[in-house]
């Protein structure tokens, strides 16, 4: 009896453990389920929504925080830059001209405001300014060599001193007043002959012409003349110094 019921013991306790060896535990497969859905609903909250989107967490700085400072408008800044002005025109400002500059066209405006502001000459100017500091190196050179000729004791010719147009306009002076006083004194003469002939055949002339004739033609046709000769002789010299120039002496060199 005690054998056959410890055969059966044996026999129950081998069932029982080839069935606990074949079968898998239900609480290992209980405990993997929540796992997954955990891991999936983590998933899913990681990612984006419909239309959603998560602010992104920014983990804080390690350094010191500096409280932020917001400007804040002064309400009284506008009114403090636009103010009005006591006394103030409307009027709109114009530019006020020049006197100097009123007459004058538009390019010679601006050719004046450029020359009298900013120092700038035309092209005419600069020639110009050119040619007048040639003519002062040449009247220049001319003084050091004239003081040359008088230190070296040659003599000195005053022709050559005086400029070409100085000289021109001698020359014409003289022989416009030589050919004025010679008609003047000739109308003198003829006025005098007829008045005189006048009295000789008692034909008198008209009273304003013998008038004239009388107060004066006749007292003035003496210094008349001498006008004359200082005329003719003043041409004669001023040509004799033009010849005798050495600038219009023909000279061979040896």
């Amino acid at each position: 009896m005690n054998r056959s019921t410890m055969k059966l013991l044996a026999i129950a306790c081998f069932l029982s453990a080839a069935t606990h060896a074949f079968v898998t535990p239900q609480r290992s497969h209980t405990a993997v389920v929540p796992t997954s859905l955990f891991a999936k609903k983590k998933k899913s909250s990681g990612g984006k929504g419909f239309g959603t989107k998560e602010p992104s967490s920014t983990p804080p700085k390690s350094g010191p925080v500096e409280p932020m400072m917001m400007e804040r408008e002064d309400p009284n800044a506008a009114t403090t830059t636009f103010t009005s002005v006591e006394g103030g025109s409307n009027a709109i400002p114009t530019l006020e001209e020049d006197p100097k500059y009123a007459n004058m066209s538009p390019e010679e405006r601006a050719s004046a405001i450029l020359r009298d502001q900013y120092g700038m000459r035309t092209r005419a100017e600069q020639q110009e300014e050119a040619r007048r500091v040639e003519a002062a190196k040449e009247q220049r050179k001319k003084l050091e060599d004239w003081k040359k000729m008088a230190d070296e004791g040659k003599d000195f010719d005053i022709m050559q001193v005086l400029p070409a147009p100085v000289l021109i306009f001698i020359d014409r002076f003289l022989k416009v007043g030589v050919a004025i006083c010679t008609v003047l004194f000739v109308l003198a003469g003829v006025g005098i002959t007829f008045e005189a002939w006048s009295k000789a055949s008692n034909s008198p002339l008209p009273p304003d012409i013998d008038r004239f004739i009388v107060d004066v033609i006749e007292p003035n046709f003496t210094p008349g003349l001498g006008v004359l000769l200082g005329f003719s002789i003043s041409l004669g010299a001023f040509a004799a110094a033009q010849l005798s120039s050495a600038s219009a002496t023909y000279r061979q060199d040896r």
